[in-house]
């Protein structure tokens, strides 16, 4: 996998000394695993179940996120539940996929996919995309955003491609294909198109001054 920063942190609720939140980020087959969970309730009870979901994670392995979503469902079933989101996300040169499996939460009214979901998939997948072709010490921001809801969207996962149509020393402009995934079956539902201005990242930490 080309280069690809990360990190996360978990902390525990007001007066708990441990969480019931779990955060995984892994690698495999060139593919880049990225999860989270949030287990009902607080305490020592939620924690283990946290601990649980992540030794699953870090211990089996789908190249399908709902897949991989199904198997942790029955890994947890009798046990007091939790929330998950998993994404998977490859990138080269220029590109990024990603993957994300969709839940009820990622719906809108009528149970098609949220636009703010594939717009949100669209941004990072499209920004990750430039971000493979600039030296480690720069950083990407969006500056101007579009999207075309070509057809209402549904299936059980929602996959993007990401690709650089312009690489530039100060902007880049990327486009994102969004599809739905059902089975086999796989539809273009939306396109996006976002400029990003590149900065060092010391332009950044001035900017929150």
């Amino acid at each position: 996998m080309h280069r690809m920063e990360y990190a996360k942190v978990v902390r525990p609720h007001l007066y708990e000394h441990v969480s019931g939140d779990a955060a995984l980020v892994r690698e495999q087959d060139h593919i880049l695993l990225a999860a989270i969970a949030d287990v009902l309730g607080h305490g020592p009870e939620a924690h283990d179940l946290a601990v649980i979901i992540e030794e699953f994670l870090q211990g089996n392995w789908n190249d399908s996120v709902v897949g991989l979503m199904d198997e942790l469902h029955e890994r947890l079933r009798g046990s007091r539940g939790a929330g998950a989101g998993l994404c998977l996300v490859d990138c080269g040169p220029g590109w990024c996929d990603t993957e994300l499996s969709i839940r009820p939460m990622h719906l809108q009214q009528d149970g098609f996919f949220h636009a703010g979901v594939q717009a949100t998939v669209g941004d990072h997948t499209a920004g990750a995309a430039a971000a493979t072709l600039m030296p480690s010490e720069r950083r990407v921001l969006t500056v101007e955003f579009k999207i075309n809801l070509l057809r209402p969207g549904q299936g059980d996962a929602l996959q993007c491609h990401g690709e650089v149509l312009k690489a530039g020393r100060n902007v880049s402009v990327s486009e994102s294909s969004i599809y739905g995934v059902a089975g086999s079956t796989r539809v273009l539902i939306s396109k996006a198109t976002v400029t990003l201005a590149l900065l060092e990242s010391n332009e950044l930490e001035g900017s929150r001054a």
